[in-house]
């Protein structure tokens, strides 16, 4: 769709668009509470707040060479990287969600870590997983997933929160809490 913007300005929103302006909204609950309007309106006819959105988001930004290294280092197996190739083409935000990952990882010069790094750590030292339902980039799935191998691993799901969790008052009281707990070795 083309879009004239106020100041003459010409811009084409289209399917990549919606797909990457989605996935960008499930990192907060509001945020998400705020896509539910947005995507009404399109459905009517307005796409004032895709334009909105995708202006910014097509601006040149720096690249923080450190979080891309190390993503990209830990970046998934060739298994999980051929998978994710598969299920995006029937996702219904296709690859967007990954943006721009795993691409921009076949850069020259990013290492890569073995397979080895992935295999799951197994501890006896308690652990905090917290996980939130409207979290569209780590579910829950994965904390009880990585729980498995951590004998005294607990598991706090919190109902309706998202990716940025520790926004959420009950993350952050668990974890303080687990924080303050003493420490006891087991054998």
């Amino acid at each position: 769709m083309d879009k004239t913007l106020p100041n003459g300005q010409q811009i084409t929103v289209g399917v990549w668009d919606l797909q990457r302006r989605v996935a960008e909204s499930l990192d907060t609950v509001p945020e998400i509470t705020a896509l539910a309007p947005a995507i009404a309106g399109m459905l009517d006819g307005d796409y004032a707040d895709l334009v909105q959105w995708t202006i910014p988001f097509r601006m040149p930004r720096p690249l923080n060479l450190m979080n891309l290294a190390m993503d990209c280092a830990s970046y998934g197996s060739p298994e999980r990287l051929a998978l994710i190739r598969q299920q995006a083409q029937a996702a219904l935000l296709g690859d967007a969600i990954n943006f721009p990952l795993p691409a921009i990882c076949d850069t020259p010069g990013l290492p890569r870590l073995t397979d080895a790094f992935r295999e799951p750590v197994v501890s006896a030292i308690p652990a905090l997983l917290v996980a939130g339902t409207f979290d569209g980039r780590t579910p829950p799935a994965n904390a009880v997933a990585v729980a498995k191998h951590l004998s005294r691993a607990r598991v706090l799901i919190i109902p309706g929160a998202s990716h940025s969790l520790f926004r959420d008052p009950e993350a952050l009281a668990a974890s303080l809490d687990f924080l303050g707990e003493p420490y006891q070795v087991t054998e």
